[in-house]
């Protein structure tokens, strides 16, 4: 009976000497066994793989990675569309969970990366292309793991777009109970800045809170320094008519703006709709943004106070447009030439623009007209010579006192 007693007392010793050894090990033992998991993932999709300097914790409900850097599979590749580097990562969880299933397991994982770089270059080659089924419906919002990033340098590159996101530092979350319901994102970066050739670059301050649905995307605030502030913005989309509805009230550029539209006409009919209202947009603001040819050309100024309503079919065609404009013009100028006053009271009439009512003071000339029809194809087109040719008009008035002026600006 002692012996009994004495052998099991040395195997447990030894069990436990074991498990004590290996837990030890686990960071040179489970450490590569784990990382070299994650990089048969990226390998194929990405073309990159992950090195790691140390990865510690307990293993059992903590995973601590420090030094991650990212790096081409083929190694004679420089250009890939993802580059990370990492000062530490941290991932918590409960291993228990997993006995309940992943769903169970991911509710109680949080993800947080801090100190360091990530690039997506969608311009460089991706080792594998991702197919995506076309006929499926609305994906239902995943349950994500809680991931917290701080101080990280984010850019994007597409085409000749570039987005660069400096300091930046995000959260995002599920909420719902059991089920996720909700995806909560909020996140900062003290330079935010967007570059699309020939438009001038944007660059301020960002902040701003979404959260998305099943049916819905709302930003309930978005400052991106003074440029754009936005109160309030939804976005509503499902099985009941109207199919989508968007809305929004904020500031752009100093101006107070709403828009309303949504996915069907006034009598139901398929297509949408939509209105806006502007007040107090400055036009020197809106032309720094524009191409620098054409911002030097027109030089625009002035107050612009414009409410539009507008309709249109399924195709969307300059002749499917119908609805109503109204816009006021004060202490305007183009390329040099005064608009100190210009008031238009107009129509869409499904591809023609038509001028109830038209007042302008053109430095030294007044004009006035009514039941101006305007071609908006040629509008669009650039044509504005041949536009003005083509229309017709009932009744106008005027004082030209600089008539060569007035033809200058009209080209």
């Amino acid at each position: 009976m002692k012996r009994l007693l004495l052998l099991s007392t040395l195997l447990c010793g030894l069990v436990l000497l074991l498990a004590a050894g290996l837990y030890g090990l686990r960071e040179q033992l489970l450490g590569p066994r784990l990382l070299a998991i994650l990089n048969t993932e990226l390998a194929p999709t990405l073309g990159i793989e992950l090195t790691v300097e140390r990865i510690g914790g307990n293993y059992y409900n903590q995973l601590q990675l420090q030094n991650i850097r990212s790096r081409p599979v083929n190694q004679a590749s420089t250009a890939t569309p993802v580059e990370l580097v990492l000062a530490e990562a941290r991932v918590t969880y409960s291993l228990p969970a997993l006995r309940h299933g992943l769903d169970p397991f991911l509710a109680t994982v949080s993800v947080t990366l801090a100190d360091g770089r990530l690039e997506l270059d969608l311009n460089a080659p991706f080792p594998v292309t991702v197919e995506t089924d076309e006929e499926s419906g609305p994906a239902v919002p995943p349950l994500l793991p809680v991931i917290e990033i701080r101080n990280l340098d984010f850019s994007l590159r597409h085409g000749e777009l570039e987005l660069l996101a400096a300091g930046l530092n995000l959260n995002l979350t599920s909420r719902g109970d059991p089920e996720p319901t909700a995806i909560i994102l909020a996140l900062e970066s003290h330079r935010f800045r967007l570059a699309h050739p020939p438009l001038a670059p944007i660059q301020a301050p960002l902040q701003a809170e979404l959260q998305a649905d099943l049916h819905s995307l709302r930003i309930e605030s978005l400052r991106l320094g003074e440029l754009l502030i936005l109160d309030s913005a939804r976005l509503d989309y499902g099985p009941e008519a109207p199919a989508w509805r968007f809305e929004l009230a904020g500031q752009a550029l100093g101006a107070r703006i709403n828009l309303e539209a949504d996915g069907e006409q006034e009598d139901g009919a398929p297509g949408w709709r939509g209105a806006v209202a502007i007040g107090g947009l400055d036009l020197a603001r809106l032309g720094e943004l524009a191409p620098t040819a054409l911002r030097q050309t027109w030089r625009p100024e002035g107050l612009l106070d414009l409410t539009a309503r507008v309709a249109a079919g399924p195709q969307t065609t300059v002749a499917d447009l119908t609805g109503r404009l109204e816009l006021h013009l004060q202490q305007a100028g183009l390329a040099d030439y005064p608009v100190d006053d210009l008031k238009l009271e107009a129509r869409l009439d499904h591809g023609l623009l038509r001028l109830e009512q038209l007042a302008a003071r053109l430095g030294d000339n007044r004009v006035s007209g009514t039941g101006l029809a305007l071609d908006l194809a040629a509008l669009t087109d650039g044509e504005l010579p041949q536009m003005l040719m083509g229309s017709n008009i009932e009744g106008f008035s005027g004082e030209l006192a600089d008539l060569p002026a007035l033809l200058t600006l009209a080209g």
